[in-house]
C-alpha cells in the first residue's frame, strides 16, 4: 500500500463509493440519506487518516479538507456543465 495519491487508483475508488451508493438507493435508502452518510464516512475516514484513531482535527484542518470538499463539488460541476455544453 503506498500513501501517493494516484489519479487513476482515486477515479477507481470514487466509482466503488458511487457504486455502493447507487446499491443503497435501489433497495430504499433516501437519496440524501445516502448522501450524508457518505459525507459522514468521508468525515470519519479524513480524520483517521490525518490524524489517527483517536486524535482531532484543528480549526485550521477542518477548513483544510472542508476547502478540499468544496473545490471537489466546484470542480464536479464544471466537469457536468461542460459535458452539457457538448
Amino acid at each position: 500500500m503506498s500513501d501517493e495519491f494516484s489519479e487513476q487508483e482515486h477515479a477507481k475508488a470514487a466509482e466503488r463509493f458511487i457504486g455502493l451508493a447507487n446499491t443503497l438507493a435501489r433497495e430504499g435508502t433516501a437519496m440524501n440519506t445516502v448522501s450524508a452518510a457518505l459525507m459522514t464516512a468521508s468525515g470519519t475516514y479524513a480524520t483517521f487518516s490525518h490524524v489517527g484513531d483517536n486524535g482531532v482535527l484543528t480549526e485550521d484542518e477542518i477548513d483544510q479538507f472542508t476547502d478540499a470538499y468544496r473545490a471537489q463539488l466546484k470542480y464536479i460541476q464544471d466537469l457536468k456543465r461542460e459535458r452539457n455544453q457538448a
